[in-house]
């Protein structure tokens, strides 16, 4: 895969809670997670490649695509399983096929008032 992938973001959840796992449920094209669920969320540049990233999870975990947006600049996914370690395990190999480790993430902006 293309050395030229910057992390935007990268996070796991251990356990999504109610409200979250609804708010994702409506705005996902995918399979829709439920309350309880860990889920593993990334962003990448160029967007293009989080097809192939996402493929990397689903041949190997056993997980399920919630979503999966690719826009011309970034690509965002999220998978998701009622086994923790499956997702850490769908996580860990996506940023590795990526060439990337999750402390690579782009810091947040933080602006004050």
């Amino acid at each position: 895969m293309s050395t030229n992938i910057e992390l935007r973001g990268a996070v796991f959840i251990d356990q999504m809670q109610p409200q979250f796992a609804a708010t994702v449920a409506t705005n996902s094209d995918g399979f829709f997670p439920v309350s309880g669920e860990a889920s593993f969320w990334l962003e990448v540049r160029p967007g293009i490649v989080i097809n192939r990233l996402m493929d990397v999870a689903l041949k190997a975990c056993d997980v399920k695509p919630g979503a999966l947006i690719t826009e011309r600049s970034y690509g965002t996914l999220e998978v998701h399983s009622p086994d923790q370690g499956m997702v850490r395990q769908a996580g860990a190999l996506i940023l590795k096929a990526a060439g990337l480790e999750a402390g690579a993430a782009l810091a947040p902006n933080i602006t004050r008032r």
